[in-house]
């Protein structure tokens, strides 16, 4: 297993205009949490997405609308945690 605390992402933000506003460097870990917090949060604005787009709350949904909310909550979810096992599931590769 690697050591992962001298491991780094350096983040570029930029305008509107593409061009580079700032810098930030940020621990691995620190990034990867940040990417799972962001994951999270899509979950939220498809729900109100949902909620917007049939003018119901969860419980007056469809059975496709909430199936399909469902199957997209659950990928999300584990994508989420794919990210924020990545510091963990980071080795060197021989060869």
């Amino acid at each position: 297993m690697r050591n992962t605390d001298t491991l780094g992402v350096r983040v570029v933000y930029r305008g509107k205009n593409l061009k580079p506003v700032y810098t930030k460097e940020y621990t691995l870990e620190e990034y990867t949490q940040m990417i799972q917090q962001d994951l999270l949060y899509l979950i939220t604005d498809i729900e109100n997405l949902c909620y917007e787009a049939t003018g119901k709350g969860k419980e007056e949904w469809s059975d496709r609308v909430w199936v399909g909310f469902n199957a997209v909550k659950h990928k999300m979810l584990d994508k989420a945690g794919d990210v924020g096992r990545l510091p963990n599931n980071l080795y060197e590769m021989e060869g």
